[in-house]
C-alpha cells in the first residue's frame, strides 16, 4: 500500500494527532533563521493542515503552496488553511522552473521517494530547506528504552521486517546533516498512553507502523494492541530539525 492511500484511509483519525504535529511543526519554525523573509513557501506532505496553519502565522504575506498526494488528507487540509493554494501532487510533480524562498516539510520528508529526494536538493541552490526527519524510532537514553518503545523494540524482534525503508531514511537523513552550511538540532517528544491499545492506535494512525511493517501494518497494531503490559507506556519520538540556507554560487550540496 502506497503512503498515500494509507493516509486516505487514516485521514479523520489523523486529525486527532493535531498537538503532536503542531508541536512537532513549530518546533522547526523556531529554527529558522530570524531575518527569514519570504514572497513563496512550499510545503511538502502538508497533510491536514497543522503545520501549513503555523506557516501561514510566521510568513502572513507569502504566497503558501501546499502539497498533498493523499486526497482525503487535502480536502481536510483545504477546509483548515483555504488561503494555501493546495495541490495534489509531491515534489516530483512539481515544474521544474517554480521559485521558493522556502521548502518546508515537518514529518513528511522520511516519505519521499529517490526522485523526490533528488529535487529537493536541486532546490538547494535557490531556496532555504527545513526538514525534521525521524532518528532511530526506538532511539532511547542511558538507562534503557522508554516502556513504550521497549515494546515496539519486541514487536520488531519478532516479526523481522524485512523493508528497507528505514535504512534508506537513515542513509538520507545522514546525508543531508552532513551537507554544507546545514544546521542542525535533535529533538524528542514524549508522549504518554494509558494501554497498548492507545499506543498501537497512534503509531498505526501516524504511519509508523506502515513505515516499519509495510503491508503487515494492520497485523503489527493489532499485536501490539494485545501486548500485556501495564500501562500507562511512554513512547519517544526523536527527530533531527534540519535548517539548511541557499547553497552560495559555485558551492554544491
Amino acid at each position: 500500500m502506497s503512503a498515500h492511500a494509507f493516509y486516505d484511509r487514516v485521514a479523520t483519525a489523523y486529525q486527532g494527532h493535531g498537538a503532536f504535529y503542531a508541536r512537532l511543526a513549530g518546533a522547526l519554525i523556531e529554527q529558522l533563521p530570524g531575518g527569514l523573509s519570504c514572497r513563496r513557501v512550499l510545503e511538502v506532505g502538508a497533510g491536514t493542515g497543522f503545520a501549513t496553519r503555523a506557516l501561514r502565522a510566521r510568513f502572513p504575506a507569502a504566497e503558501l503552496v501546499a502539497l498533498e498526494p493523499s486526497r482525503a488528507m487535502l480536502d481536510l487540509g483545504r477546509a483548515a488553511v483555504p488561503e494555501a493554494a493546495w495541490r495534489a501532487a509531491t515534489l516530483k510533480d512539481l515544474d521544474p522552473g517554480e521559485r521558493f524562498d522556502l521548502v518546508f516539510a515537518s514529518a513528511s520528508a522520511h516519505w519521499f521517494c529517490a526522485e523526490d529526494w533528488r529535487r529537493l536538493l536541486a532546490v538547494r541552490g535557490r531556496s532555504t530547506l527545513a526538514l525534521s526527519l525521524p532518528a532511530s524510532a526506538l532511539a532511547g537514553r542511558a538507562g534503557g528504552l522508554p516502556s513504550g518503545n521497549d515494546l515496539v523494540a519486541r514487536l520488531v524482534l519478532r516479526r523481522r521486517p524485512t523493508a528497507r525503508w528505514s535504512a534508506a531514511v537513515r542513509a538520507r537523513s545522514l546525508a543531508i546533516r552532513q551537507a554544507a552550511a546545514v544546521t542542525t538540532s535533535d529533538l524528542a517528544l514524549d508522549e504518554t498512553f494509558p494501554a497498548p491499545g492507545d499506543l498501537a492506535a497512534a503509531l498505526y494512525t501516524r504511519g509508523a507502523l506502515l513505515a516499519l511493517f509495510g503491508e503487515a501494518a494492520e497485523e503489527a497494531r493489532q499485536e501490539l494492541a494485545s501486548a500485556g503490559a501495564p500501562g500507562p507506556l511512554v513512547f519517544r519520538w526523536p527527530f533531527a530539525l534540519v535548517v539548511a540556507p541557499p547553497l552560495g554560487k559555485g558551492e554544491r550540496p
